[in-house]
């Protein structure tokens, strides 16, 4: 049996603990971007004023939203499409769809746009 994951709200993350719920996340991630797509593909079947696209819309949303209620629970915190950062006390460790692991860090005023490599000072972060 794998480790037990427990709901967590408002967490501090040492990279370690953020490493360890990646592959969580990661697996979490890509199955809202495969909704997304999915629903975007049909999306693109009807008009915009067609009454099939409302509920493509609305199931989109529905799904962007579970996805950002997974990671909240998990203690990390959903950043704009497909981005999570985890607190670690002095800013954030920041991962993007994609990347296979936790390389980046930013302030907490910086957001998305100052994310620098992870220093080895940071790397030890409790």
């Amino acid at each position: 049996m794998g480790d037990v994951i427990r709901i967590k709200k408002n967490q501090i993350f040492s990279l370690a603990d953020a490493q360890k719920l990646l592959p969580l996340i990661q697996r979490i991630t890509a199955n809202a971007v495969r909704q997304v797509s999915d629903m975007e593909h049909q999306s693109q079947a009807f008009s915009e004023a067609a009454p099939e696209q409302q509920q493509i819309d609305d199931d989109l949303n529905e799904a962007i939203q579970r996805w950002s209620e997974k990671v909240i629970k998990l203690g990390a915190t959903p950043k704009g499409f497909w981005l999570v950062d985890f607190d670690n006390g002095q800013g954030y460790f920041c991962w993007r769809y994609g990347e296979e692991e936790i390389k980046y860090h930013h302030e907490y005023i910086s957001g998305y746009s100052g994310r620098t490599r992870i220093s080895p000072r940071l790397k030890t972060l409790t």
